[in-house]
């Protein structure tokens, strides 16, 4: 028996949509497969990521351990300063990926002969380890990452900060102001007089390049470095803070001087 063209037609036509309705559904559940891996890389990507500003501890060159503000750019500078001791350090290294890894670090502790070494460090779903070899000690240190829920911008750092540090000779201070255009302008209780600006780091929120020129002082110096602004729970005049307020570590390009300073915001 023949069949006619249009029944021919009429089957043609049901087989193909049932075909492109099934190509459609195959599609669309690979599709929505490929973006949840995607989502799922871009997770990975953020929490693996050790570029940003993190808080830990670490240990000393003497073996105690101490609270700690670690910041790494992605152009390759990465500094510690903990609170406690004022110890710092400036690394210039390299980013990639989840680590960080530099043979050009200089550690400035508050007393004693600054130190030159080595440091590596890498990050893993939102924990940041490393070790710094530093003239023959080792110094190691664990941190978490700080993550700001909003954008921070020059005018939210803008303000007045400064530290103040007795020993048994004398009582220092060091005072800056930074405005709204990122422009630094301060004093210490010697007669230095500083003026700088602070640029944000492209990529990383509430990171700021620093440079700082000090004058009218025993040398004049030029400091280079890293501002973080965040809440950072060191202890303050006796308690533990709890205001947002800004670490800057950085050194002048001769290597010889640190400059450093945890304050919160007035």
């Amino acid at each position: 028996m023949k069949i006619s063209l249009n029944s021919q037609f009429k089957n043609a036509h049901s087989t193909t949509g049932a075909f492109l309705k099934s190509l459609i559904l195959v599609t669309a559940i690979a599709c929505t497969l490929c973006l949840a891996a995607c989502n799922d890389n871009i997770d990975a990507e953020q929490t693996d990521d050790v570029t940003g500003i993190w808080f830990g501890q670490a240990t000393t060159v003497e073996g105690d351990q101490e609270n700690v503000v670690l910041a790494i750019a992605p152009g390759g500078t990465a500094v510690l300063f903990a609170e406690e001791s004022l110890n710092m350090f400036v690394s210039n290294g390299v980013v990639s990926s989840n680590e960080f890894t530099s043979e050009d670090t200089m550690y400035y502790p508050r007393d004693g002969m600054t130190r030159y070494g080595s440091v590596q460090a890498s990050a893993d779903d939102g924990k940041l380890d490393g070790v710094a070899h530093l003239s023959g000690s080792v110094i190691e240190f664990s941190a978490t990452k700080l993550v700001a829920q909003d954008t921070i911008s020059l005018r939210d750092i803008a303000g007045n900060y400064s530290r103040t540090s007795t020993d048994e000779f004398s009582t220092y201070t060091l005072s800056v102001a930074i405005d709204d255009d990122g422009m630094i302008s301060g004093s210490n209780s010697v007669g230095c007089l500083y003026s700088g600006n602070v640029e944000p780091v492209a990529g990383i929120n509430a990171l700021f390049n620093v440079s700082i020129k000090v004058e009218s002082c025993y040398e004049d110096l030029d400091y280079h470095g890293l501002l973080a602004f965040g809440v950072f729970p060191f202890n303050y005049n006796g308690a533990i803070n709890e205001r947002e307020g800004i670490v800057i570590v950085s050194e002048d390009e001769s290597r010889a001087y640190p400059m450093r300073l945890f304050s919160p915001q007035n």
